[in-house]
């Protein structure tokens, strides 16, 4: 069965009174794409294709839980969450240097919550939540830019465009609701110059993705964790709502039961929402053939390609997935695209490569690092 629908970028104009686009209400006539048509009804080795990236591991380069990934002139920079440093490889995976060092004096950092690149500036951008500081490395030689102390920010991460940032913000701290955007933009130096989307829910227990934003074609589109999967383009005077995302037969949890379960956001409530029949957890990718959305239904992961040029809506769940491919076990997916490709992470730990059933170069990648090695990265699109 084809779930089809062409995707027209229809303009639509809010008003305020600043005469600044104010998107709290979605309008209703915003493309829609339904999602998780066909469930496992093809083997995903049939319409899928992978290759795999191999990241150099020695002393100096010891990854231990890639958390972002970005590529750029003929460098790949990879943020690990485990270690909190920023590599940087070339694009056949092999080890450059490590950006800036961590620690509390001047071009230090002590967390990565989120990097960027921004190719226009030659600028590598760490913002350090721990110390409230944003750091800007050169991205030609990787030397200390500029260091800036910034306001605290109740944020998951943020984007570069051009010459501001982006960040997905949630200000538990804050009692009137409709004061709460969930994107707030800022100069380079952390100053707040506009915010937009009514946040409807906000708890100061996060559970959504920590970067809930994507590029494509030179545009930077973000969506809310909460309430709907409406897909906006942001830039530094506006949130458009572009396209909305459903899931078939599936919801994110309403506004009302997320403030029941969670006491109006001031208890714990990710448990109730995991075991619950309600998605609990979502990201949104975009390729120029297809787009993608992953999602978890009661600690199950699918995930559920749009086809661009058929309309044909493909679903998987992420267990399957991996098995048709030959996979082993998936990690964990990123939130970008690399090459025009989607990005998964593998653990090689948890492969064997005495296993039968996984995919010959899988295999000879474990015989030749071992189970120790950085985690590979598997790239992959529909075919």
């Amino acid at each position: 069965m084809k779930s089809k629908l062409t995707i027209s970028l229809i303009a639509i104009s809010f008003y305020s009174c600043n005469n600044k686009y104010s998107t709290d209400e979605v309008d209703t006539d915003v493309p829609v794409i339904q999602f998780g048509e066909n469930l496992d009804v093809v083997n995903s080795s049939d319409v899928i294709e992978v290759e795999f990236l191999t990241l150099q591991t020695d002393a100096e380069s010891i990854v231990g839980s890639i958390d972002d990934i970005y590529q750029t002139d003929n460098r790949i920079f990879v943020s690990d969450s485990q270690t909190n440093q920023l590599f940087c490889f070339d694009n056949d995976g092999k080890f450059i240097s490590t950006i800036g060092r961590r620690g509390q004096g001047a071009g230090e950092y002590i967390t990565i919550k989120s990097f960027f690149v921004n190719t226009d500036k030659r600028l590598i951008g760490i913002y350090d939540d721990n110390q409230n500081r944003l750091l800007y490395y050169s991205l030609d030689n990787h030397m200390l830019s500029e260091d800036y102390s910034i306001r605290n920010m109740i944020t998951t991460g943020c984007v570069s465009a051009n010459d501001y940032l982006i960040w997905n913000t949630y200000n538990y701290n804050e009692d009137d609701l409709d004061k709460i955007k969930v994107f707030t933009i800022t100069d380079y130096d952390g100053t707040v110059e506009n915010s937009f989307v009514r946040a409807g829910f906000t708890s100061g227990y996060y559970t959504g993705t920590s970067h809930p934003f994507y590029s494509f074609s030179n545009k930077i589109y973000g969506y809310k964790i909460y309430g709907d999967m409406t897909v906006y383009e942001i830039n530094r005077n506006s949130a458009t709502p572009r396209w909305k995302a459903k899931v078939k037969n599936k919801s994110l949890a309403p506004i009302e039961w997320l403030e029941k379960e969670s006491n109006d956001g001031t208890e714990f409530f990710a448990t109730k929402l995991y075991d619950s029949r309600y998605i609990s957890h979502y990201e949104i990718k975009e390729t120029s053939g297809s787009i993608m959305i992953s999602y978890i239904i009661n600690r199950e992961r699918f995930m559920s390609f749009y086809n661009k040029e058929s309309g044909e809506v493909t679903t998987f769940s992420r267990d399957r997935f991996a098995k048709d491919l030959k996979l082993g076990k998936i990690s964990y997916l990123i939130s970008e695209t690399m090459s025009d490709k989607y990005i998964a992470i593998i653990n090689p730990g948890y492969l064997d490569s005495n296993n039968e059933d996984l995919d010959s170069e899988l295999k000879n990648i474990i015989e030749m690092n071992g189970t120790d090695a950085n985690p590979i990265i598997v790239l992959f699109n529909i075919k």
